[in-house]
């Protein structure tokens, strides 16, 4: 069986009739809630503000600590059962930071610091067991010592995250909030093998259906997590059962659409994507605790499943197994569901009617149906179009030093890519203003994004495009990092503006890496690359870290990568218009003329 049979029996059942559109929609929703999942620790393991508790002017019966239901720190541990921080929403800012804390703790700028005070004087006056003293005079603390907190408080108004709930606090202890997301994408990446063993054995459906369920499972037992350890284990598996999702989703929802619609219906698959994210954020902001927050996106994704069970398996897969009569059946359904009849001159061409065979040998011919061909026919074109395993087509392939530096190139810049782009939104939390609109407002702009990349890319090619948007990001954080605090608004576009580019320069560089090498390892090397991109979004959950260092140096990080990606971007090809290679020698031939 040839591509071209294939193609032109699906052709034959209609671009995007009635059952396109019944499994585009089914499949849209899993995409949709995947993209929230892999975002949770953003919220999960959310850094919070703190101070310290004064012993000596408020006690743990305060009208903050009880409004905060358990949200103070008491040596080393909350005291009572954190509940949520909305409870202290309505609290006035001045019964958190109170006129007497200036004399109690050091302060950089307006903010009192989160782990160190000024030590009780020689004769300091009694703790305040219940309650809080209106009057605590500067008498109270030695102004030239200063001390380690034993109790914290935290600020009203804010969810309840594991900082909270765990007491993670101060800088020492920041690595524990921000591996949870770096475990996250260690799970994705050790996922991602074992999805294209599971996928290959047993089916883009079975994958899809069967890791979907485990991943809701996953999430709902994160919930119920009692340390920080549990947590890192659930959430690893989780991202690892997960990690196929989005390819099996994406390679079902498009193959019985036709090819004039792909590349509008991939667009608006990545357009569910960055939607999920959003409904991510908004989710956040209503429920402001974070075991609820999985509870209340991961239960949902139960129903999925609901629509996952009548969507077929692939039609490609199916042939590519030899498993003909299924494959049949399937094309038979999707022509009666659309209401078209099969041309009987391409029926006559596949050849319908199964012959039977004479011997063992062709006991799997007999299963031709609309495929017409059988797994041997198919098993030698395979080989005639590979033209050898892929280990020696790589070689092969690096032998020409033009296509492995392309190779490399195109690595850096994946992961330059992920990096920057995972990095925005995590940092977006972290930014002056509401932490969710942020996120929110970061997420929504991918949205525009997409859809400008299938023009821009059309209009001013692929070179030109990654290069542009690559340096725009970078210079965008620059920019940020010089414009004044006080000018909330222009800091939150620029930072959007960034986001904006970094989302077009991720969706170009999949498309452009597809189009640089040649046909017998395109998508081998395309793997490698995205494997690459994986190690950026690896380090970007650690980004906050450095800001505890200074905070300028993870928006450095993000510029400095993304413009050497940028210039970098400007040694490829030209691809637009050019036929895909099909060897090694039409792939280094690419954007020769173009000299």
């Amino acid at each position: 069986m040839t591509r071209a049979d294939l193609d032109t029996i699906l052709l034959q059942l209609g671009d995007f009739g009635r059952f396109q559109f019944a499994n585009y929609v089914a499949i849209s929703f899993p995409i949709l809630f995947s993209a929230i999942y892999t975002l949770t620790y953003v919220f999960t393991a959310k850094d919070l503000e703190y101070r310290c508790r004064i012993p000596e002017c408020e006690g743990l019966g305060s009208p903050l600590a009880s409004a905060l239901g358990g949200h103070v720190v008491q040596g080393g541990d909350l005291v009572g059962v954190a509940s949520k921080a909305t409870k202290a929403a309505g609290l006035p800012r001045q019964q958190y930071i109170p006129d007497w804390l200036v004399h109690a703790v050091p302060h950089e700028g307006r903010a009192p610091k989160n782990c160190h005070r000024y030590a009780p004087a020689g004769r300091p006056g009694p703790a305040v067991p219940n309650g809080s003293r209106s009057d605590c005079p500067a008498e109270l603390f030695s102004r030239t010592e200063v001390v380690r907190c034993q109790d914290w408080v935290f600020e009203p108004g804010q969810m309840n995250s594991i900082a909270s709930e765990w007491n993670i606090v101060c800088d020492e202890n920041k690595w524990q909030l921000s591996i949870v997301g770096t475990i996250n994408n260690i799970g994705l990446f050790a996922g991602l093998p074992f999805a294209g063993f599971f996928s290959d054995r047993f089916g883009r459906k079975a994958l899809l259906f069967w890791s979907w369920g485990i991943t809701c499972c996953m999430g709902i037992v994160r919930s119920f997590a009692t340390n920080l350890v549990m947590m890192l284990t659930f959430e690893f598996l989780d991202a690892f059962f997960g990690a196929g999702v989005f390819s099996a989703g994406f390679i079902l929802a498009l193959e019985f659409v036709g090819p004039d619609k792909r590349v509008v219906a991939g667009t608006v698959l990545n357009l569910f994507y960055s939607a999920g994210q959003v409904l991510l954020g908004a989710v956040a902001w209503a429920v402001f605790d974070w075991r609820w927050l999985l509870r209340s996106i991961y239960i949902p994704g139960f129903l999925c499943l609901l629509l996952l069970w009548p969507t077929p398996e692939s039609v490609r897969w199916l042939a590519s197994k030899g498993r003909y009569a299924e494959a049949d059946s399937i094309i038979r359904k999707v022509a009666k569901f659309n209401r078209v009849v099969i041309n009987e001159a391409l029926e006559d061409r596949v050849d319908l009617v199964q012959v039977k065979s004479e011997d063992t040998d062709k006991q799997k011919d007999s299963e031709k149906g609309l495929l017409g061909k059988s797994q041997k026919d198919l098993d030698r074109q395979d080989q005639a179009e590979a033209g050898g395993s892929t280990f020696s087509n790589l070689l092969n392939t690096f032998k020409s030093s033009r296509l492995l530096f392309r190779f490399l190139n195109c690595s850096y810049c994946w992961m330059a890519n992920t990096f920057v782009y995972y990095g925005l939104s995590l940092n977006s939390v972290s930014m002056a203003g509401n932490d969710y609109l942020n996120f929110i407002l970061v997420t929504l702009i991918e949205l525009p994004a997409l859809l400008a990349q299938l023009w821009l890319m059309n209009i001013f090619g692929r070179r030109s495009c990654l290069s542009s948007t690559m340096i725009i990001a970078g210079a965008c954080c620059v920019s940020f990092l010089v414009i004044p605090e006080d000018y909330l608004y222009t800091k939150l576009t620029t930072f959007m503006i960034g986001k904006f580019a970094i989302t077009i320069s991720f969706a170009v560089i999949y498309v452009y890496t597809a189009e640089l090498f040649p046909t017998n390892v395109r998508h081998s090397l395309l793997g490698y690359c995205s494997m690459f991109g994986r190690i950026g979004s690896m380090l970007a959950p650690q980004t906050p870290l450095l800001a505890t260092i200074n905070a300028s140096l993870p928006l450095t990080l993000f510029a400095v990568s993304s413009i050497i990606g940028g210039v970098l971007s400007l040694f490829f090809p030209e691809t637009k218009d050019k036929s895909l290679p099909d060897s090694i020698k039409e792939a280094e031939e690419i954007g020769k003329s173009d000299r």
